[in-house]
């Protein structure tokens, strides 16, 4: 595999750069299927509107079937162009994901990882008792497939207090859906226990068993798409059928957004459970507990009651021995800590750690002191606070640095935490909580030089004039002449923080002369919880006019150009994606959607769809109908529009935002689209919202967006070779 670059240049050097030359500059037209149209029409407040492709909706029926295998036809066809190329940018994307760190995580009195052996299995799961200890497989998948075509993966894991057992959740396909099964983790003894149908692992050990949430069951022929409902806290306990498992919380009607949180503190005390109900947008939010020490007996009350606006967070760090640390955005946008007593009463508190500009992103606490993670400008800082809030150690890192870690539990003696930008992958620094002495105890091997690239922190102005933060990152030197290949990248929603993350088809991207921009647009939480509710349900318009207005920036700016301009989001990123090309598709050459929501007036009818409200309003709502109208991607495509090419990528088992969404607006898109670009679906075989759990699909899909962007984009991509 790794001499195909030294074989095919010393080979054919003319022959290969002849054939790129006409992969990149030829034209190829597609006979797009001509599916049938139903006559379905819904009436939202008065208003019509077709749904013409409604049986693609029926994700596993003959008809959808047959119509993508036809677009899967397509997108081989295009993909045929490229299989001179193919073998070397996969190289490249398999070397650069090989040097990620293996991302140690502690749980208990171990450490863990996840290793990949084989690039056509799922990855094993593998613990050892210190950070540089020896790793033993705990877990690996493959021994838990009834059926030679299984794909199964390990999705997550939880140590029981005493260090004796591990819980964990075996998925199928990438679903989110899964299986818990627990083992003992000396001697490897799998247990009995097993807890089947549950759509996010959320669990947590008290004693010799554990609590965990779990929706209505669903049929297995509508898992991926049935709307998911009524979740409820269950406790297990090992050895016990399943079935008998006590039931612990049923939150009440009309709760928050169909869904709640909870957690166990660390002394496995105290029960802590966060819901609301809503009334309209306003939400009545309460924080109950329970002293677990009369467990099985559960008696919760509340010792935090608001009401407001969403999104408000009480996350509950850990408990001082009747009082609670609680990370929180009341009265404070940008975050602040406090200290709750719940003996003198609800909404009792008392100000450990204030509001600074800064971004509180994370906080744990072991024995007197608090560690705060905090971001601002593109830069993240670490503060160490004693329980007066007094600051004991500071850590800057530079700007363009992601960070993460600073997990601890009282009796921790040391922390470790992870550092990663755009062009280098996660490397792991110890923190002694005794010395505050850092070092590095890991680091990467990585198959380009790092120093050749940079992150500039920029700022541009959106269209109602507010300032957005964007990291651009190229290689040193590159000459701005106004024609530089962008990839522009955006999020923004669900006050996520969009920090720099590695990814190996970055560094191919750059490698060839691109810019990778990443805005900070509204509807994150670059800039706390204030700048969330600027792009959220009716204000959402806000994320999407801030994204465009960077595209407008890096062109006005002689960055790039329209025809070397494109863009790339996920899951809220693809319904970005999506709003951006509909509404300017002048700006853009290339769009890539991956998972997007895509039909914003019918989201909430499947998975977990319903639970986002908050962030976008529900068409049944007289006041979200229109706005939401107004954006939806699939609902704004208009005849002969000259859209960008377009690679709309899902996956099969996508139970999170089911690919539904994706094969309705390319059906929609290759109807009423411009036909002089290519308008393409690629769906990930046994994958889920994050794609494929194989390396090697993963990795091919990569290149698929490498080489679509270099097509599109008329870049040379000699380079690589």
């Amino acid at each position: 595999m790794y001499g195909f670059k030294e074989t095919i240049m010393k080979k054919a050097p003319i022959l290969l750069l002849f054939a790129i030359s006409l992969f990149l500059h030829g034209q190829t037209g597609f006979n797009y299927p001509k599916p049938w149209k139903s006559d379905t029409v819904d009436t939202y407040f008065g208003t019509k509107i077709p749904d013409p492709y409604r049986w693609l909706e029926e994700i596993n029926s003959p008809k959808t079937l047959d119509w993508i295998g036809q677009e899967e036809d397509i997108t081989n066809q295009y993909e045929s162009g490229k299989r001179l190329l193919e073998n070397g940018i996969y190289e490249k994307l398999m070397q650069y994901r090989w040097a990620a760190s293996k991302g140690l995580k502690k749980q208990g009195q171990y450490y863990f990882h996840y290793s990949i052996y084989d690039e056509e299995k799922p990855p094993v799961l593998f613990y050892q008792k210190s950070f540089n200890g020896i790793p033993t497989a705990i877990v690996d998948p493959e021994n838990f497939k009834e059926k030679k075509t299984d794909l199964l993966t390990v999705r997550d894991f939880a140590v029981s207090g005493d260090n004796r057992y591990l819980a964990f959740s075996l998925s199928a396909s990438g679903a989110d859906w899964s299986d818990i099964r627990v083992m003992e983790l000396d001697g490897k003894k799998l247990m009995k226990d097993v807890i089947e149908n549950v759509k996010f692992f959320d669990l947590s050990w008290k004693d010799n068993g554990f609590f965990y949430i779990k929706y209505d069951s669903v049929s297995d022929n509508v898992r991926i798409t049935a709307a998911n409902k009524n979740p409820k806290l269950f406790y297990h306990k090992l050895g016990d059928d399943a079935k008998r498992d006590m039931l612990v919380y049923n939150p009440p009607p009309g709760f928050h957004d169909k869904w709640f949180s909870y957690s166990v503190t660390s002394d496995e005390k105290f029960l802590i459970v966060d819901s609301g109900v809503r009334n309209d947008d306003t939400l009545q939010k309460a924080v109950l507990y329970a002293s677990l020490d009369s467990f099985p007996s559960i008696r919760l009350k509340p010792f935090i009651r608001v009401s407001h606006s969403p999104k408000m967070e009480f996350n509950v760090i850990n408990n001082i021995g009747s009082s609670f640390l609680v990370q929180t955005d009341l009265d404070a946008p940008t975050g602040r800590i406090l200290l709750y007593n719940p003996s003198e009463g609800i909404n009792h508190y008392k100000e450990i750690i204030h509001q600074f500009k800064n971004i509180l992103e994370h906080v744990s606490y072991t024995d007197e002191k608090i560690i705060c993670l905090y971001s601002l400008n593109g830069q993240f800082m670490t503060c160490i606070y004693n329980m007066e809030g007094k600051m004991i150690k500071q850590i800057r890192f530079p700007v363009g640095n992601s960070v993460r870690g600073f997990e601890a539990r009282p009796g921790d003696k040391e922390t470790y935490y992870f550092v990663n930008s755009f062009y280098f992958p996660s490397v792991a620094h110890r923190l002694d909580l005794q010395t505050m002495k850092t070092e590095l105890v890991t680091n990467t091997f990585i198959a380009f030089d790092q120093t050749l690239f940079e992150t500039k922190y920029v700022r541009y102005r959106s269209f109602d004039n507010t300032e957005i933060s964007m990291f651009l990152t190229y290689r040193k030197g590159l000459k701005l002449k106004g024609n530089n290949p962008v990839l522009l990248y955006g999020y923004g929603g669900f006050g996520v923080n969009l920090t720099p993350f590695f990814r190996p088809s970055t560094i191919i991207w750059i490698e060839n002369g691109g810019i990778f921009a990443v805005p900070g647009i509204r509807g994150g939480g670059e800039k706390g919880s204030t700048w969330y509710e600027e792009g959220r349900r009716l204000k959402k318009t806000n994320s999407f006019n801030d994204f465009i207005s960077a595209a407008q920036y890096l062109i006005d700016s002689s960055y790039t150009s329209h025809d070397k301009l494109a863009i790339e989001g996920g899951s809220n990123g693809g319904l970005l994606v999506g709003v951006a090309m509909t509404q300017h598709p002048e700006l853009f050459r290339a769009a890539i959607a991956k998972m997007g929501v895509f039909d914003m007036l019918r989201y909430d009818k499947f998975s977990i769809g319903s639970t986002n409200e908050s962030e976008f309003g529900i068409s049944s709502n007289a006041k979200d109908f229109p706005n939401l109208l107004s954006y939806s991607p699939l609902h704004n495509l208009k005849k002969g529009a000259n859209y960008p090419a377009t690679l709309v990528i899902t996956a099969d088992n996508d139970d999170r935002v089911p690919p539904l969404h994706s094969y309705k607006f390319v059906a929609t898109l290759q109807e009423l689209g411009d036909k002089s670009n290519p308008y393409l679906l690629k769906v990930i075989k046994k994958g889920g919202h994050y794609g494929s759990d194989l390396l090697k699909q993963d990795m091919e899909t990569e290149a698929l967006k490498c080489m679509f962007l270099f097509k599109s984009l008329n870049v040379d991509p000699a380079s690589v070779y």
